[in-house]
C-alpha cells in the first residue's frame, strides 16, 4: 500500500453523517437515524467489513445531536464533550535550565 492510495481523514461531523441541516429539528434527526439505522445495520450488511464502523458512527451522531448538552458543546467546541484539555510540556537538560 502507497501512502497516495490511502483515503484522507475526514473530520467528524454529526449532520453530514445523518444527512440533515445544522439547523434540523430533533424529530427530522430521528427520521434520518432511524432510516439510516435500517439501511446501515451490520446485521443488513453482513459482508460488509465497515458495517459495524458505520453503524457506530451514526448512532454517535445521533446521540450528540439530540443531548442538548453535547449539541450545544459540539456547536462550540468541535467536541461533545467540551472543551479540551491539552498541554505541551519539553523535557530540557538541566544545564539548559538553570538561570544564573
Amino acid at each position: 500500500m502507497k501512502v497516495k492510495d490511502l483515503e484522507p481523514l475526514k473530520g467528524f461531523v454529526p449532520f453530514e453523517i445523518l444527512g440533515v441541516s445544522k439547523d434540523a429539528s430533533v424529530s427530522e434527526i430521528k427520521k434520518a437515524y432511524r432510516k439510516l439505522s435500517r439501511v446501515m445495520h451490520p446485521d443488513k450488511n453482513p459482508d460488509d467489513p465497515k458495517a459495524v464502523q458505520n453503524f457506530i458512527h451514526i448512532t454517535k451522531a445521533y446521540t450528540i445531536l439530540t443531548d442538548d448538552t453535547a449539541r450545544e458543546n459540539f456547536a462550540k467546541y468541535g467536541n461533545p464533550d467540551g472543551p479540551g484539555n491539552f498541554q505541551v510540556g519539553i523535557a530540557l537538560p538541566a544545564t539548559l535550565q538553570d538561570k544564573e
